[in-house]
């Protein structure tokens, strides 16, 4: 449809092209006799030398042959014309309709350009979500599993199991295969979120109940838990609630705060450890170096980093993703040097590097070079 307009342009230009040469043509017929006559009346001599009676009849013949084969090209120029003129109303709509296609076809050949160069390819993900609430766990017998109902995802069987063994809550996430004898396999990856915990802790020593309101100046809360304290002294332990309580913040004209996304029993233990007592211990220790790192509680923070490099059984491994985590500076030093081999090296390298930071990674790199 497009390659036709483009041979009637080609058909407009070449008689206007070849237009020059039939006027120069017509020219030269036209004016062929004007000349004779001319040359015959200036120069009789000379044509006396000529057969006149033969000359002159030819050359009549041939301005009459020449004349009506430019007339019968200009007709047919002229014809040609008035039908390329109507073919030739039409092209505008049909290049406009080109162009534009074009033009479209170029964004999108662009933009599909692009998103291939901008977006890399993702690979294809099946998520699923399985949710089940299990009651009176406490109860549960050992080794009987108590399952969720079954569910069919990507045309795989799946449920939850939750068992109590050894003293322990385990859980299983279990998928059915396929019935058929085949080779089959799938690739998952769990995550798990602890929301709340109860009677986990050890036995409180202190008691931050309303028990203490007559020597409390102030109320945190946390959950459904109030703690009474005294403002000045929280203050003074945590430069975090010194800012809120004390500065200009709404806070420091409250009776009351609140304190979201932390654990209860954490905020008990770490408020006994700011008024002296001894409960840093193995259950506790992980969730009181939480909180002072989370409110910069240097107090509690050493209480913590003592535990760790003088008391603690937890493995090295362990205590340096806490160090890590918690930003236990002087933790992070003492383990690295208690690494003597690559095996020991090894050992302390969590399945995903990430949970170290670059400090820790950086050290460790350089106890590796320093070994070899």
């Amino acid at each position: 449809m497009v390659a036709q307009p483009r041979s009637l342009f080609e058909e407009v230009l070449s008689p206007f092209r070849n237009k020059g040469a039939l006027r120069k043509k017509m020219r030269k017929v036209r004016g062929r006799p004007q000349t004779s006559n001319n040359a015959s009346t200036a120069n009789p001599v000379n044509n006396s030398k000529v057969d006149s009676s033969a000359e002159i009849p030819q050359n009549l013949t041939n301005r009459d042959e020449d004349n009506q084969t430019v007339k019968r090209k200009l007709d047919e120029v002229m014809e040609r014309l008035q039908s390329i003129e109507e073919s030739v109303s039409k092209i505008p709509k049909i290049e406009n309709d080109k162009e534009s296609t074009e033009r479209t076809d170029d964004k999108v050949d662009v933009s599909s350009s692009n998103s291939m160069v901008s977006k890399p390819v993702q690979k294809e993900e099946k998520r699923f979500v399985l949710k089940h609430i299990f009651n009176n766990v406490a109860s549960f017998d050992e080794e009987t599993n108590h399952c969720s109902v079954q569910e069919n995802h990507f045309n795989l069987d799946s449920y939850i199991i939750v068992q109590r063994l050894d003293g322990h809550l385990a859980v299983y996430f279990h998928i059915c295969g396929p019935k058929d004898k085949i080779k089959w396999a799938v690739e998952t990856k769990g995550e798990l979120k602890i929301y709340e915990t109860f009677g986990l802790g050890k036995e409180k020593i202190r008691t931050f109940d309303e028990s203490q309101k007559d020597v409390s100046d102030f109320v945190v809360s946390v959950r459904d838990t109030k703690f009474h304290v005294q403002k000045m002294f929280l203050a003074a332990q945590s430069p975090y609630f010194k800012a809120s309580l004390l500065g200009n913040f709404t806070e420091s004209k409250k009776s009351e705060i609140t304190l979201n996304g932390i654990d209860p029993d954490d905020f008990h233990y770490f408020l006994e450890v700011l008024y002296g007592e001894d409960v840093v211990d193995e259950s506790t220790v992980e969730g009181i170096a939480l909180l002072a790192d989370m409110y910069d509680a240097p107090t509690a923070m050493r209480r913590c980093e003592s535990f760790l490099i003088n008391e603690s059984k937890k493995s090295l491994k362990k205590i340096i993703q806490m160090a890590s985590r918690y930003h236990l500076e002087n933790v992070k030093n003492k383990c690295i040097e208690k690494i003597k081999t690559m095996g020991e090296l090894r050992s302390v390298l969590p399945a995903n590097i990430n949970d170290l930071d670059q400090d820790v990674m950086g050290k460790l790199l350089q106890k590796s070079i320093s070994l070899h």
